[in-house]
């Protein structure tokens, strides 16, 4: 923990929601003793607790909030409604994401549900010949340092991970939901999407719809994003037979 570089803070709204919250984070903060030099905060916070983490928890820190909007104009969102495809439909998009396979930055983040799929995903991966990582959340059969590193250095084009905390703070090119997150929240979506844009880095995020629970995700998002940051259209939808012009027309 003293050699730490870089402490991000989830979830900070839910954390700090009480006074006596408030005073047992700070608390635990104080006993750490932490030596990091930079912050990053993926929640907007009030006026006044921005004083207080500049002037009382964390002087002499660099302190960075993410501006929620500005992320998502930096990413490129699709949904593929998946509802009435089959599985090897599904898979094509991993193909139609892969254009730029050989480009040095490119990489992609998969994220799915269940080892189930993630074996399907490491099979058509391997069909392909494309190298890949991958982190297995519920056998804890978790990928190498090697492997890792392999990723992050570009030799591994592919991060396949059925972690529900799927929150990266390396760049990638794109992420496929292949499987969407339970109960998840627009501003968990928001946070998930807006950790890759730390970096800077322009992304495409794409979103397969497997259920009408999916569908009602998506649209309680993109609400959110329209009424909250006004953003009026946050996602396109692809099909079969427009997914490649669409990812061609974002490319330009």
């Amino acid at each position: 923990m003293q050699h730490m570089k870089l402490l991000m803070i989830h979830d900070f709204d839910q954390i700090f929601a009480s006074f006596q919250q408030k005073e047992a984070v700070l608390c635990l903060f104080q006993s750490l003793k932490l030596t990091t030099q930079k912050i990053l905060f993926t929640y907007q916070l009030d006026n006044d607790t921005r004083v207080r983490m500049h002037e009382k928890w964390f002087p002499g820190k660099e302190i960075t909030y993410l501006n929620q909007e500005m992320s998502l104009k930096n990413t490129t969102h699709y949904y593929f409604d998946a509802r009435s495809k089959n599985e090897a439909q599904k898979l094509q998009l991993i193909q139609n994401l892969s254009v730029n396979y050989f480009e040095d930055d490119f990489k992609i983040l998969i994220y799915c549900r269940t080892t189930m799929n993630l074996n399907i995903i490491c099979k058509k991966l391997e069909e392909l010949k494309y190298k890949y990582s991958k982190i297995d959340f519920e056998t804890n059969e978790f990928s190498s340092k090697v492997q890792f590193n392999s990723f992050l250095s570009g030799k591994n084009k592919f991060y396949v991970t059925n972690t529900p905390k799927y929150k990266i703070i390396f760049p990638v090119t794109t992420i496929l939901v292949y499987e969407m997150p339970q109960f998840n929240s627009p501003i968990g979506y928001i946070q998930r999407s807006a950790n890759v844009l730390t970096h800077k880095t322009p992304c495409t995020v794409m979103n397969v719809v497997s259920s009408d629970a999916d569908k009602k995700q998506i649209e309680a998002i993109a609400l959110y994003c329209q009424l909250s940051l006004k953003i009026p259209h946050l996602f396109t939808e692809v099909t079969p037979n427009n997914v490649n012009s669409e990812l061609t027309k974002k490319q330009k």
